[in-house]
């Protein structure tokens, strides 16, 4: 008898760790890392780059980690936020690009140059279907050159932690019932803002 297994869960945290609280993203999937999840991949890197498009076509869902810069967005009660990635938008283009570099007062929510929604719609072009997928982006600060985390990154990576492990379970839940269930995003139920 053969039994079927569901696709990994892939969590991708990406950031500069030698810039404070901008390695929230691979702090958090360190410490995913260390979960005893036979089911569970983890994935660290600097910047997302279209070599990650094969793991990323792999997997059963993906969740990106990344910091999320409050002193650009003026946020004054900063949150871990969670978002579905939803490939209905449109792909972006040259001239999106180059409307961004010209209005520099819309401030980039990420601060990357390869955004998850880009390297999702690359996986979906190379690979012709892509995994649900969602975006944790962590409260960050504190950018400053050094390895240590602002207090407001530290509660927003625990709180993340928090999000990731219920997202998982509800996952897994529904992939046991339905070994061969493929999840629309949509049908997670869980909050925007944490």
């Amino acid at each position: 008898m053969v039994t079927h297994l569901p696709s990994p869960i892939l969590v991708i945290g990406y950031g500069n760790t030698l810039r404070s609280d901008d390695g929230v993203g691979p702090a958090v999937a360190q410490a995913i890392s260390q979960w005893q999840n036979s089911q569970l991949q983890t994935l660290i890197c600097h910047q997302l780059t279209p070599e990650l498009a094969d793991s990323i076509a792999g997997a059963g869902l993906v969740i990106f980690v990344d910091a999320l810069d409050c002193n650009a967005l003026k946020m004054s009660a900063p949150k871990t936020q969670l978002r579905s990635l939803d490939l209905g938008i449109r792909p972006p283009t040259p001239a999106s690009a180059t409307v961004a570099a010209e209005n520099p007062e819309i401030p980039s929510l990420l601060g990357h140059f390869y955004q998850p929604e880009s390297l999702l719609h690359m996986t979906k072009w190379l690979y012709g279907h892509v995994p649900p997928a969602w975006l944790i982006a962590v409260p960050a600060v504190s950018f400053e050159l050094g390895c240590e985390f602002s207090e407001i990154a530290i509660q927003g990576m625990q709180r993340a932690l928090v999000v990731i492990q219920t997202l998982i379970d509800e996952v897994q839940g529904m992939t046991t019932k339905f070994p061969s269930l493929h999840l629309p995003s949509e049908s997670l139920k869980l909050p925007v803002r944490i």
